[in-house]
């Protein structure tokens, strides 16, 4: 059956609605400290897809993974919320140097659909693919 996900950043605060065939809501999941870092982190791996996002920006840190020349771990710091910074481990081509894979741990909520009975971190990852020039 189709589970239809909302994920929104706006202003250091986050949230999650899943919602069953679109109408009946499984998961709602806003506004703490684990559910904010989960959603900059969603946020953070979707940039990719607007690759301005990494011109010059002081919400973010590179640093080279020293054990591995295809990686790097990218730190966002929102400044609205300073003290919670989450990281991605970014792993690149070692012949185009293009981004292939950005993964990091992301809470997920382990009690019911708002969270209560806690939170445990998972792996999470997204995989970039198939790149080619589009008007130019």
């Amino acid at each position: 059956l189709p589970c239809f996900v909302q994920d929104t950043y706006v202003k250091g605060k986050g949230s999650l609605n899943a919602r069953l065939l679109g109408v009946l809501r499984v998961a709602h999941l806003e506004d703490s400290p684990h559910v904010n870092a989960g959603e900059l982190l969603r946020w953070l791996a979707e940039s990719f897809l607007i690759p301005t996002v990494f011109l010059p920006n002081e919400m973010l840190e590179w640093t080279p993974i020293a054990s591995d020349p295809n990686k790097a771990r990218l730190t966002i710091t929102d400044p609205l919320d300073p003290k919670h910074p989450v990281s991605l481990t970014i792993t690149f081509d070692a012949e185009t140097g293009m981004p292939v894979s950005a993964m990091g741990l992301r809470a997920k909520a382990t009690g019911d659909e708002f969270g209560i009975g806690g939170f445990s971190y998972t792996r999470w990852q997204g995989n970039f693919e198939e790149y080619k020039n589009v008007d130019g």
